[in-house]
C-alpha cells in the first residue's frame, strides 16, 4: 500500500461507524470485523462507486479516555463528501 501525508482543508466524511474500546485489545478485533462485515454486506461496493480521489477512508474520532488506560472512540469507514 502506498501512502502519503498531505495538508488539506477541513472536509466531511460520510459512511458508517462503530464505537470501540482499546480495553483488552477489543479494537484490534472489532475494527477488522467491521471491515469484513462492510465488505461482505455490499456496503463497501456501494461506497467505492461514490468515492473521490481520496478513496475509502478509515477514521478514528470522538475519543473518550476511560479508567485503566482504556480509550473509547468511534471508528468510521467512509468517503469524502463532495
Amino acid at each position: 500500500m502506498n501512502h502519503q501525508i498531505i495538508e488539506k482543508e477541513a472536509f466531511e466524511i460520510v459512511g458508517k461507524g462503530i464505537r470501540v474500546s482499546t480495553g483488552n485489545g477489543e479494537n484490534l478485533r472489532q475494527i477488522p470485523a467491521f471491515w469484513e462485515q462492510s465488505n461482505s454486506n455490499g456496503f463497501m461496493e456501494d461506497l467505492e462507486k461514490r468515492c473521490g480521489s481520496m478513496g475509502v477512508l478509515g477514521a478514528c474520532m470522538e475519543f473518550e479516555f476511560k479508567q485503566e488506560n482504556a480509550v473509547e472512540f468511534t471508528y468510521f469507514i467512509g468517503i469524502e463528501q463532495e
